[in-house]
Parts: structure tokens; sequence; C-alpha cells
């Protein structure tokens, strides 16, 4: 049962509008499949610079897969009444990936681009299928607190700008079919970043993301 604190932090969650569902999980997935795609089709190098520097390509899908695999663990442990954890700031998310990269083993960057939609695949299954749990609270930021659904669009925008990183990395480009429907996932999900006013919300997010569009 929940306590009086997680019934708080539920109505905070249910409070803060989160897109649909349908739009949330669609651009969740399209972000994979732009990534995959990309790995297929595109002049792969695995050493090339990207725009998330200093890493190279291998480092960021690596990166990828650490946060896929700990989003499923931190959504699973949600079901077993773990309560929500706090957002990270900049600098110690910063110093979070790079000791999770450190953690891996020494492998290519096809078996990490494998790794990482897997554990994406199982995290939106489990986001979509456990009763109950989209409109659990997933993280707080200064005493309020964010959803599932709004976690799966913040995951749904780390795919996406990554698979931008990656085209450009390997000479193409990607841009995501509903560049609006993404900027609202972003608006109601990150915890302390925000989208500057601009024509286009795909080069907004982009900015707001550190990269340098066009």
């Amino acid at each position: 049962m929940p306590t009086r604190s997680d019934r708080s932090l539920l109505h905070v969650a249910a409070a803060r509008a989160v897109p649909a569902r349908e739009q949330q999980c669609a651009l969740f997935r399209e972000g994979i499949e732009r990534i995959r795609v990309l790995a297929d089709t595109a002049p792969v190098d695995w050493q090339a610079t990207t725009p998330c520097a200093p890493w190279r390509a291998r480092d960021l899908v690596a990166h990828l897969r650490c946060t896929a695999e700990e989003s499923y663990e931190t959504l699973s442990r949600l079901l077993t009444g773990e309560p929500p954890a706090e957002v990270l700031s900049e600098r110690a998310l910063a110093a979070h990936n790079e000791r999770a990269l450190a953690a891996l083993p020494t492998t290519d960057g096809r078996e990490h681009l494998a790794r990482f939609i897997k554990a994406a695949d199982d995290y939106l299954a489990l986001a979509e299928g456990a009763p109950g749990l989209w409109e659990q609270p997933a993280y707080t930021y200064r005493g309020e607190a964010w959803s599932v659904g709004h976690e799966v669009g913040v995951l749904a925008v780390e795919w996406q700008v990554h698979a931008w990183d990656l085209a450009v990395s390997w000479g193409t480009t990607h841009r995501p079919t509903s560049p609006w429907q993404l900027a609202r996932a972003f608006g109601a999900g990150m915890a302390y970043l925000s989208l500057a006013a601009g024509p286009d919300p795909w080069e907004a997010v982009l900015t707001a993301s550190g990269r340098r569009a066009g």
C-alpha cells in the first residue's frame, strides 16, 4: 500500500501534463529504430568523433546501452516499492556516465548496439505492460515528481538526439517524424532544461541538448 508520501508524489506527477501514451511510445520506438537503421545503412565508423564530445561513436552507443539498462533496472525496482530517485545535477550525471562506461566490458560497437536495443525494448514493454506503472512517480527534482510516462518521453528525446549525433558522425542526418511532439515530451519531462522559442522545434531540442544544429 502506498505511504502518505508516495501518494503525495503520485498526485504531483499526475498533475504535470504528460503527452499521450501513444505519442510517447511512438517517439521512443522511432528513436531506437533510427539508431538501428543508421548502423545498418550508414558508412559506420565506430571510431568517428561525435557532436557529443569527447565520445566517439562506439562510446556513444555504449552510453545508450548503459542508459537503457539502468532505466530498465530502475523501473523494475519501482515495482518492488522502491521510491523514485532524485535527478542528478548535470555535473553529477556526467561523472556517473563516465563511471558507467568505464565499468562496461570491452566489446565492439555492434554488441553495445544490440544490448541497447534489447534493454530499451524491455523497458518500454514493462512501462506499457505493468498495470498502473505509467502513472507512478519515476524521478524527482527539488520536491517535484515526474511519472513513468514522462520518463518514456525523456528517454525518447535521448534516443532521438543521439540518433542525430550518430548520423552527423557518419555523414548523414536525422530528424524525428514528429518534432513538435518530441518538443512536448522534452518540455513535459525535463527537470531542469527548457526549450527556447523558435520556428523549428527540432532545432530547439538540439540546442537545449547542447548541440549546434545546421
